[in-house]
């Protein structure tokens, strides 16, 4: 787990973005444009969505308020990007990991490897995630894709699969998926502290959570 994931173009919601649809491809590929996500996902993860104003995005990003208001209508229409695009990136990898296997514990083996690489590669994005989408601010959580809820129904879609096929023992498969997300993120929050980051070998200790989990809900 140490490439970067690809780029998926995000799905942006048009109440929020005001730029004219034939204009958005051309904008997108604007080096400005990604340099102003990328570091907007970092002032965001740091300071929090409601602690940033527009001054010091520009600061950050050292741009003139113009050039901002250029792709974005406003402070939300920015962040509403970087939500969108992180989901939909993420689910686009998490589609073609799972097409790749055939068998029940394969699919589930990608499905979590998938959230574990994606997870290593976008801490930023998963910090703004969990601060300001999942805790209930200003509707924000009602406003955006869910996007832990989105991840378990995949896996409790394969769960259901191998409680069907007599692979998984009779269980709740919401339940089961929720248990391997927990387990995941444990680790994951952990090797994403500074103070540890050099000391823990992911590859190793990510095939030993699995192999506990699976033996835990196979039948």
């Amino acid at each position: 787990m140490s490439a970067k994931p690809p780029l998926v173009k995000p799905l942006l919601s048009s109440d929020l973005l005001p730029l004219a649809k034939q204009k958005r491809k051309r904008k997108r590929q604007s080096k400005t444009y990604e340099q102003l996500l990328a570091t907007a996902v970092k002032v965001f993860s740091k300071k929090g969505y409601h602690n940033t104003s527009i001054e010091e995005l520009m600061d950050s990003i050292g741009i003139a308020k113009s050039v901002l208001y250029y792709y974005f209508k406003s402070k939300e229409a920015l962040f509403a990007t970087i939500i969108e695009m992180g989901v939909s990136s993420f689910i686009a990898m998490l589609k073609e990991a799972i097409r790749e296997e055939s068998d029940i514990r394969g699919r589930l083996e990608a499905a979590a490897r998938t959230y574990a690489y994606f997870y290593e590669h976008n801490v930023d994005f998963f910090r703004v995630l969990v601060d300001e989408v999942r805790i209930p601010r200003q509707n924000f959580a009602t406003k955006y894709p869910d996007f832990y809820q989105a991840y378990r129904d995949v896996l409790a879609d394969i769960i259901s699969e191998g409680v069907r096929s007599g692979i998984i023992r009779p269980l709740n498969p919401q339940v089961a998926a929720q248990a391997l997300v927990g387990m995941l993120d444990i680790f994951l929050v952990q090797h994403s502290s500074d103070d540890v980051q050099e000391k823990m070998d992911m590859g190793k200790i990510f095939s030993e959570v699995f192999d506990i989990y699976w033996n835990g809900i196979r039948s």
